[in-house]
């Protein structure tokens, strides 16, 4: 309640949650991500999801988690790709992390195709269109670039990040034609 994320952990210990077979493991590991104790907390859950087989979505958004802000990109891979095939109820939130981790491992196509299936699942998702409109930026599509960053500012009003999007979008573009509609949107951001 009072966000005492170590104290909780060592509550925990106390009942053993340290332990792949505790009830309380999925807690205890949630108080070890948000210490930032990212390693401890996968080896911990990656051997948690290796004793218990099957699929945990917790455990498996945990290892995600944890792998990528520790760095170790392709076992964030991993984890997303198994998260996002299994269809948690945070789907599109499992892609757009992906689409990140793809983009840091410099493979924009599978970032521009995940990030496409996102943006069919939840189509006024801001994050998903500046995404789209950065990727497709990087792979020099700016007519679908300039696209998806109208999109975003259409749909997030005073965004910062919407209007950075689109003007990058915009500023990147050789020169194609762009409407009217485009350019006073380009003005106002």
């Amino acid at each position: 309640h009072h966000r005492d994320w170590a104290a909780a952990a060592q509550r925990f210990v106390k009942l053993g949650a340290d332990s792949i077979h505790s009830l309380f493991l999925d807690n205890y590991l949630v108080c070890l991500h948000n210490l930032g104790n990212y390693h401890e907390c996968f080896a911990l859950t990656t051997k948690a999801i290796a004793a218990k087989g099957g699929f945990n979505a917790t455990l498996h958004e945990l290892a995600a988690r944890c792998a990528y802000n520790a760095n170790d990109l392709p076992s964030a891979q991993q984890h997303f790709e198994t998260l996002v095939q299994h269809g948690t109820g945070k789907v599109a939130e499992h892609q757009k992390m992906l689409a990140q981790v793809y983009l840091r491992l410099d493979e924009p196509d599978k970032a521009l195709a995940v990030l496409k299936k996102a943006h069919a699942r939840t189509s006024k998702d801001i994050d998903v269109l500046i995404g789209l409109s950065l990727v497709s930026t990087l792979k020099r599509q700016h007519k679908e670039a300039v696209g998806y960053g109208f999109a975003a500012v259409n749909l997030a009003g005073k965004n910062p990040r919407a209007h950075m999007a689109f003007v990058k979008a915009a500023l990147d573009c050789p020169e194609i034609k762009v409407s009217d509609k485009y350019r006073k949107a380009f003005q106002r951001s």
